[in-house]
């Protein structure tokens, strides 16, 4: 089966690619009417979606079925901060406080650099979502496991059900930002698949969650 969804995924991506770019190739017509403007504009947005869809269950196919030989022993912290300061920038932007507290050790782990990046780049997508003005990233090490946290302020209008947020296409307001609601349920399949543990915690108007990696 995850074969299949992995081929499935795969034949569905280079057609999908090539309907994104005729669309944007028919708005660079200056005779289309308006209407025709916004028909093409939510055509590229669907046909975005698939795309993004398509790529994130190929990308999970490809993580589940990952060999020995493909891991290596890779530094979490020097991974971490590399992405944190990819994504300090829109936090500038965006008018937000953002603090890390990363502990100076590297943080050793044997794993694939790709699956943890896209762990890293989702929950951070994730707070993106949802945060208000805030964004907080925590990593520590004891003897045995990694701890990351990450952790975001609320908008007023912010509902979340910690209970199902790991739930595949699970959606709740999300701000401007959107998304296809797979994000977390990848980030969880990726922590398991690593004999971690994923938890979410909301608490007044803050929400965070926090993965536990074994060393």
């Amino acid at each position: 089966m995850k074969h299949m969804v992995a081929g499935i995924s795969h034949d569905f991506r280079t057609p999908l690619t090539a309907a994104m770019g005729y669309i944007q190739l028919a708005e660079k017509d200056e005779g289309l009417s308006e209407e025709t403007e916004e028909n093409l504009k939510k055509a590229y947005d669907k046909t975005k979606y698939l795309k993004e869809l398509s790529d994130e269950f190929f990308a999970l196919s490809i993580m589940e079925n990952r060999s020995e030989e493909e891991l290596s022993e890779i530094s979490f912290k020097r991974l971490l901060e590399n992405i944190t300061l990819e994504q300090y920038e829109w936090t500038v932007k965006a008018n937000m406080k953002f603090v890390a507290d990363i502990t100076e050790n590297p943080c050793m782990i044997r794993a694939a650099e790709v699956d943890m990046t896209r762990l890293l780049l989702n929950l951070y997508s994730n707070a993106k979502k949802y945060a208000k003005g805030s964004i907080k990233v925590c990593l520590n090490k004891d003897e045995s496991n990694l701890t990351l946290i990450i952790e975001n302020d609320l908008d007023e209008k912010a509902v979340i059900d910690e209970r199902r947020v790991f739930e595949p296409f699970h959606r709740e307001y999300v701000g401007e930002q959107g998304g296809n609601g797979l994000g977390l349920y990848i980030t969880k399949r990726i922590v398991e698949n690593y004999n971690g543990k994923i938890m979410a915690e909301k608490r007044d108007n803050s929400f965070s969650v926090k993965v536990i990696l074994p060393l």
